[in-house]
């Protein structure tokens, strides 16, 4: 049987796929070993035969993997603590799992740490659990392995979690981290430091080179020195890391698999010329290969990537031929058979991808171009190997297609290639010779300003990049079937024009099926903090959001969660974007939206006022040759398969709050009763009691604050489910004292943003279907009732 590893690595990766999609049940898993079961006995004498029951057995083993780490994701003693006494405040100690770098001017840091004693109150507490420490302005560092002590409030809240995309929630529960506490100044205290412990030194050592670069190389170039050799963006401008990520370069920010691969194919080409030997050539590449990843801070996902290198080249050690695919799978079992949960990580992904397509495409391409003079040949074959199979994970995390990428790579890797080696020089000199040190990060800077060049001249062709929604799985698995048939036509394997053309044809499928064929019609309510932002399909395929959230330096919630979920539904066009009322936190995530999605339609309140936010949608607007459309009680939005009328306000009428000037919105298609409400205040529900419909749905108003809802207004819309958009803040309670009793007294069931994360609203004939983001994923933060409550 061909590659066995490769059955078994590709089994299990498809068990904890299959495993984590929602509605999965172990009855698919008996379906599908019925099939290969079947499949097994009727193919006795194909060679694949083998290759099947390996498949079933690590099948199973990935749908089991990823079923027993489902409970870890939900939460920890700690988190449920906070969760049911929320305000409390803790004093809590343990030991620091992971840092972000600390320099003089670092103004935030974030800790991660396992606190293993608690005091609740005062009081002592047998809970433990994960916390990340959200520190601003630190006055030192403090490294993995330090026991450490600070006290604050707890909140199991981790950030945005919505429908069909994958936030920082995620990222932090799936790594063991279930709940935030934000410090400031010398909150924390050091209580000891652990004498043997690597994960302390190589944190110690990534510092001390943060502090090197910051003395050693022009304060313009530290930024881009640490973010290539430590994996550290945190004062990397946006501005700069945009044009990268347009050009399929934003790679070389992240220290991981293509740096570590970019290394290996420098020492190659630099001593495959000296060293002749074979096995002597692998024992010196893997050593300095790892030798590169403790030097760059011994971070786990470069420490990932040289054990793929250091398993590929193995097999000159052990005289067997390289072969890339059972490398990389048996990377992928040692990887995955411990924490299935790298899987859903975005920075592994992109990783593993980059560095495969390294080690499968560039030697072959590089062997292809045999007439092209050695050092362009190997430039080229990495820029073109490097960029095949990370782009269905970029699709997903970033949303675009660099069509520039192999231009900007050909152009970017020899000169990373040139500023990595400069940074090993810069710290291995700093010891010693200050002044070495310092010519070697004052000589990064060319290369460093020609790397920007390069991304913005790239990112500045016409159609250099074009921006995509998210892949859906169908495509995925085309695109990974035509990369197969690429390497084997690479490789010059058997009937090498067929797979050729099969490699187009599924190429050519996967661009067909890359958005969902019917997408069905519904509301989803997405959780963007305190603010608002609601999109709806109608039956007959309109698209409409209603408000888009906040966006400010420090709430980003139009461009970091709104802009990437329509993306990830497959919308990158809407019919109408509807701002109730110009607020920040309803308008100030619109202007994100029109940069990055076709928009047909503005729709505003129906009379102008003097907001300076309203006065710049209008100019981009204009600008963009959007229409404006004000609308009023009476008028209702074309759409297609639904009514949408306008119930509030009317024109002309003035407020003394100007929140009431909000739009409220009835929808309604069969089997679908909501009405959106914005911020409308008791002022205006009064207003609209006469003709108030009753719903099922009702948009809390004002995000459930204590001065709407009233119980006239509850009386005569009479909803079965009400969803309060919210988050409390350390000056803002989540939701208006006395309203949820409110609710509660009509037997209105509330759903709340801030604990179940997005809510999606479907229909089923009569039957309303409603899901919610963290429910999906198997938790809410909902306080349990206390006992006599």
């Amino acid at each position: 049987m061909n590659r066995p590893v490769v059955w078994a690595a590709g089994a299990l990766a498809a068990g904890i796929l299959a495993a984590g999609q929602p509605g999965f049940s172990l009855a698919w898993v008996g379906v599908c070993a019925a099939l290969l079961i079947a499949i097994h006995q009727l193919a006795r004498a194909r060679p694949w035969r083998d290759g099947v029951m390996i498949a079933a057995v690590f099948f199973g083993l990935g749908v089991a993997l990823e079923i027993g780490q489902r409970p870890g994701r939900q939460g920890d003693a700690l988190s449920a603590h906070a969760r049911d006494h929320p305000g409390a405040i803790y004093r809590i100690e343990g030991r620091v799992t992971q840092t972000s770098v600390h320099t003089p001017d670092t103004t935030y840091m974030a800790v991660r740490l396992a606190a293993d004693r608690v005091w609740a109150s005062g009081e002592p507490s047998p809970v433990a659990g994960g916390v990340v420490l959200r520190w601003s302005d630190p006055g030192r560092a403090v490294h993995p392995g330090e026991r450490i002590a600070v006290e604050g409030r707890i909140d199991p809240l981790l950030g945005d979690v919505n429908l069909g995309t994958r936030g920082i929630e995620d990222f932090y529960r799936t790594h063991g981290v279930h709940s935030t506490m934000r410090v400031r100044g010398d909150a924390v205290r050091v209580l000891s430091r652990p004498r043997v412990d690597p994960r302390y030194w190589a944190s110690r050592l990534r510092h001390w080179e943060a502090k090197v670069f910051a003395r050693a190389a022009p304060p313009e170039v530290a930024p881009f020195l640490r973010a290539v050799w430590l994996g550290d963006r945190g004062d990397y401008a946006e501005a700069d890391y945009q044009p990268f990520l347009e050009t399929g370069t934003a790679h070389i920010l992240a220290v991981s698999g293509v740096h570590v691969g970019i290394v290996y194919l420098a020492l190659q080409w630099v001593l495959g010329g000296v060293i002749r030997s074979r096995k002597r050539l692998a024992a010196v590449i893997i050593l300095a290969v790892f030798l590169f990843a403790l030097a760059a801070g011994a971070r786990p996902p470069i420490f990932r990537a040289a054990l793929m290198i250091a398993l590929y080249l193995a097999a000159d050690l052990l005289d067997r031929e390289p072969d890339a695919p059972t490398a990389l799978g048996i990377a992928a079992l040692l990887m995955l058979v411990p924490n299935p949960a790298l899987l859903g990580d975005t920075g592994f992904l992109l990783s593993f991808s980059s560095l495969a397509s390294i080690l499968i495409y560039c030697e072959p391409i590089n062997a292809r171009l045999e007439a092209v003079p050695r050092g362009v040949r190997e430039n080229l074959a990495a820029a073109l190997g490097v960029s095949v199979l990370p782009h269905p994970v970029s699709a997903h995390a970033f949303h675009v297609i660099p069509l520039a990428g192999p231009v900007a790579n050909l152009l970017v890797i020899p000169l990373l290639c040139g500023v990595l080696w400069l940074c090993m020089l810069t710290v291995a000199a700093a010891p010693f010779s200050p002044g070495a040190a310092s010519l070697f990060g004052h000589a990064a800077a060319p290369l460093v300003a020609a790397i920007h060049w390069s991304a913005r001249s790239a990112a500045a062709l016409p159609l250099s990049s074009i921006q995509v929604t998210s892949p859906t799985w169908i495509a995925c698995a085309f695109f990974l079937a035509g990369a197969i048939g690429l390497a084997q036509w690479l490789h010059g394997g058997a009937h090498p024009r067929r797979w050729l053309a099969a490699a187009g044809v599924a190429l050519l499928c996967a661009w067909a099926f890359w958005r969902p064929l019917a997408p069905p019609a519904g509301l989803d309510f997405l959780d963007v903090g305190h603010g608002d932002a609601t999109f709806i399909r109608t039956p007959g395929g309109t698209t409409l959001l209603i408000d888009a959230g906040n966006e400010t330096e420090y709430i980003r919630a139009g461009s970091r969660t709104v802009v990437p979920w329509l993306l990830g539904q497959g919308v990158d066009a809407l019919d109408y974007l509807v701002i109730t009322h110009p607020d920040q936190d309803h308008i100030g995530g619109a202007f994100p939206v029109l940069d990055r999605i076709r928009v047909g339609t503005v729709v505003l309140w129906p009379d102008r006022t003097d907001d300076p936010s309203e006065q710049a949608l209008i100019a981009r607007c204009a600008e963009a040759g959007i229409p404006l459309l004000r609308a009023g009680a009476g008028d209702s939005l074309p759409v297609d398969g639904a009514r949408i009328g306008v119930a509030h306000p009317p024109r002309g009428a003035t407020y003394t709050d100007i929140n009431n000037i909000s739009l409220v919105l009835h929808v309604t298609w069969p089997g679908m009763n909501a009405l959106l409400t914005g911020d409308i205040e008791l002022e205006a529900e009064r207003a609209l009691l006469p003709s108030a419909p009753r719903v099922d749905i009702l948009k809390a108003p004002h995000h459930g604050s204590h001065t709407s809802s009233g119980p006239a207004f509850l009386d005569a819309t009479a909803p079965r489910f009400a969803i309060i958009s919210t988050r409390g803040s350390a000056v803002r309670e989540p939701v208006g004292r006395g309203v949820l009793p409110r609710y509660d007294a009509r037997g209105i069931r509330v759903l709340r943003t801030d604990h179940a994360g997005g809510i999606r609203i479907r229909q089923r004939g009569e039957e309303v279907i409603i899901t919610t983001a963290r429910g999906q994923r198997g938790y809410t933060l909902a306080p349990r009732a206390r006992p006599g409550n």
